[in-house]
């Protein structure tokens, strides 16, 4: 479980979960930012092989990715997290990984949005590239003005309760 947590300015990854061990970890509710600083190499969060990871509620900027699946996992879940200005992808899930879902996401000014080469994925209800409204990103207040286009967008989730705010 990594929860609550503020993680920047790494060389690399902001959180990889990577191993064969790497089975049902939990990355939620945390502040992860300009991260992959050495040879810009790594996502915020890296959810790589194994099975059942959950990333939710994060608010990601800055980094190269935002949020990877990769290297053959498995039934990945990536909800209801914000996703912001990241070099290359919001989302991206690799061809080896198969069922991965990724629901209620905000992924807004990225170089480009969810790239989606897995098997069986399921994408519902993602914000992309549609100017989300946050209060004011570049002082990291993601929170969301009103009129904004995600408000009550999402649909439920079985491993979100709140949101980031609480």
């Amino acid at each position: 479980l990594v929860d609550g947590c503020r993680i920047y300015s790494n060389g690399g990854w902001g959180v990889h979960a990577y191993g064969s061990t790497s089975t049902r970890n939990v990355i939620r509710n945390n502040m992860i930012y300009n991260n992959a600083k050495a040879g810009a190499r790594g996502p915020g969060i890296g959810l790589y092989t194994g099975s059942g990871q959950k990333a939710y509620n994060n608010l990601i900027w800055g980094n190269q990715e935002g949020i990877a699946v990769g290297e053959g996992a498995t039934n990945s879940k990536v909800h209801n997290n914000s996703i912001y200005k990241n070099a290359r992808y919001g989302v991206l899930i690799d061809p080896l990984s198969s069922s991965a879902e990724v629901l209620n996401n905000i992924v807004f000014a990225n170089a480009a949005g969810i790239l989606n080469q897995g098997t069986g994925s399921i994408l519902q209800n993602n914000l992309t590239d549609t100017d989300p409204k946050f209060t004011d990103p570049a002082a990291a207040d993601f929170r969301l003005l009103n009129g904004s286009p995600a408000i009550d967008a999402g649909i439920s989730s079985d491993i979100v309760a709140s949101d980031f705010q609480g």
